[in-house]
């Protein structure tokens, strides 16, 4: 049995490492993405990303922006040959640790129903649902939106309770 690799995250500001980036996210996405589109939203705001990396090869990363007081986990992916072996997660608790260490109250991101193990992760990792949306993909497919709560002395159920009474339902 071959022995497990050593996955590495790390912060990436080399243009190099945005083309492999890239590759990754039009290999898993349906709509085309390209360096100029994320080189112009790094333009409007405060931005990021971290890459995971296995003998100095990137097998995913995330890609966030500064968004409402909080941090947008705008692209969040892993290399197909490498999933189901926690890089996901691990890209997720470096966002995490760095975005309350930066003092951030939130991240939000958005992701689709057809991505199962997103949804998992948000889950695992305390993100609460915030709402739901038809996308332009169609064919029963939508949008879910996502939020952590990284203030300091709210809780989950606090957080919970408020998106319920933003969404009109009874709380209680």
């Amino acid at each position: 049995m071959k022995p497990r690799q050593q996955i590495v995250i790390e912060e990436s500001r080399s243009e190099s490492n945005l083309e492999k980036i890239v590759q990754l996210l039009n290999a898993f996405f349906p709509e085309p993405e390209n360096i100029e589109n994320i080189k112009k939203e790094f333009e409007k705001s405060k931005h990021g990303v971290y890459v995971a990396k296995i003998n100095g090869e990137i097998i995913g990363a995330n890609i966030w922006v500064e968004d409402s007081g909080g941090i947008y986990d705008w692209y969040h992916v892993v290399d197909a040959n490498h999933r189901k072996r926690g890089v996901g997660s691990k890209l997720m608790d470096y966002l995490i640790s760095n975005a309350k260490k930066s003092g951030h109250p939130k991240i939000e991101l958005k992701t689709y129903n057809l991505f199962h193990s997103m949804i998992r992760l948000c889950r695992r990792k305390g993100f609460v649902r915030t709402k739901k949306e038809p996308d332009v993909w169609g064919d029963n497919k939508y949008a879910i939106y996502y939020q952590l709560n990284l203030a300091n002395g709210s809780s989950y159920k606090d957080f919970e309770e408020k998106i319920k009474e933003l969404n009109g339902e009874k709380v209680g």
